[in-house]
């Protein structure tokens, strides 16, 4: 018989009896860790073991699978077997003791205590209680589509395998519902390194998340910017309209059509964020999204154009808010105006679209200059202006040359 069959065999079938005398203490009633500790809890009871080699770099592990299904890999840190074999009583009772004193809180918990971590963390990793929301809603999606209860499964359901083909969680939901990488990518916010690191202070087992941690979302595909000439005089043409007619909408078209602000800054602006000296014009940006973690006292100066600017100023003056109207009025009700006044029918952010052409407008006003852009639009790279915001360039004319 080869050597590789021979391994094969020999790694497929459960250890041998120096391995499974482990089992016969726990089933009569001893227990594997020294100074009497309790018995392990009921999940633990009568294990099945086997060992096997990690496909890719050959170290062996110990597989433990448990009473209720559940399958847990623990490493024995060698590629001999007698070694391994040797090591397997100290590892198993290591995960015995790891279990007894490790939570495993139903989903529901799990999600309150990423939600609570908001009050606990450094600002600087700390996602905003919107994000954790929408975070957890993203997964609550994900595990109502396995037919998994939040309010009934404990966190160990993250790690359970779907479909036909036994497929970790994450790597299911993306095959069968086309998850695209940005909706993968907020599930798994809940693993970040800053998490894990929490969820270990609060005595959270985090080894169900595992498989999460180590999914590969993908890269987002990055749609360019195609600007329209006819799409644009429809935007001005309807928008200019709007100085008397909605004095409202028509301050939202100022501030992301001419200052290239996100739906969320136009919400926050003020007139005494917009400033000027000389010739230079200029706002400030509260709590800026290129900032993680950003805090009501983070601030970020963006350029913007003398147009724009005494248009604005022209409508009010102090420390009062830009926009009088509701967050709706922002998030909803200008965007169905756009989409039935300016042929954005099948837009799905029209909103941000202004800012897009916001942003291409200064980078070809300005002689296709990509960091007048970036800067305009407060991004920190110049390769996502780049890619998504400056569009085509405009050449000059050879024959005046």
């Amino acid at each position: 018989m080869s050597d590789q069959k021979q391994r094969i065999e020999s790694e497929d079938r459960p250890a041998p009896k120096g391995i499974m005398q482990i089992n016969d203490l726990v089933e009569t009633g001893d227990n594997p860790l020294d100074g009497g500790s309790p018995l392990p809890k009921p999940p633990l009871i009568s294990p099945s073991m086997s060992i096997r080699r990690k496909p890719q770099s050959d170290i062996i592990e110990l597989i433990i699978t448990e009473s209720d299904g559940k399958r847990v890999r623990r490493s024995l840190e060698t590629t001999d077997r007698q070694e391994a074999l040797g090591k397997v009583p100290e590892t198993y009772a290591g995960h015995v003791r790891d279990e007894l004193q490790l939570q495993r809180p139903l989903l529901n918990d799990f999600f309150f205590t990423y939600m609570d971590a908001i009050h606990h963390m450094d600002s600087s990793k700390n996602a905003s209680y919107e994000s954790r929301r929408n975070v957890v809603n993203r997964m609550r999606c994900i595990l109502r589509a396995a037919d998994i209860d939040p309010a009934e499964k404990d966190i160990a359901a993250l790690a359970n395998k779907a479909g036909p083909h036994r497929l970790f969680l994450g790597d299911w939901y993306k095959s069968v519902h086309g998850a695209s990488a940005s909706t993968m990518r907020q599930a798994k916010s809940l693993f970040t390194k800053a998490m894990i690191r929490y969820y270990k202070l609060k005595g959270i087992d985090t080894h169900w998340f595992n498989d999460w941690i180590l999914m590969d979302v993908g890269s987002s595909k990055v749609k360019a910017f195609n600007p329209k000439q006819a799409e644009r005089q429809r935007i001005v043409d309807a928008c200019e309209a709007l100085a008397m007619e909605h004095p409202e909408f028509y301050k939202v078209y100022l501030l992301g059509f001419g200052c290239g602000m996100r739906s969320s800054e136009i919400q926050r602006a003020r007139y005494s964020d917009f400033h000027n000296e000389g010739d230079e014009y200029w706002f400030v940006v509260r709590k800026p999204k290129c900032v993680t973690g950003a805090t009501d006292g983070d601030e970020q100066e963006r350029v913007c154009e003398k147009k724009w600017y005494d248009e604005i100023m022209s409508l009010g003056s102090g420390d009062t808010p830009i926009i009088t109207g509701t967050h709706q009025l922002v998030i909803r009700r200008f965007p169905q105006f756009l989409r039935k006044h300016c042929g954005m029918e099948h837009e799905e952010y029209p909103l941000h679209r202004l800012r897009k052409y916001a942003g291409h407008s200064i980078y070809i006003r300005n002689g296709n200059n990509m960091e007048a852009a970036a800067h305009a639009l407060g991004h920190t790279s110049l390769e996502i202006t780049r890619k998504i915001y400056t569009g085509r360039p405009r050449l000059a004319d050879s024959q005046s040359a």
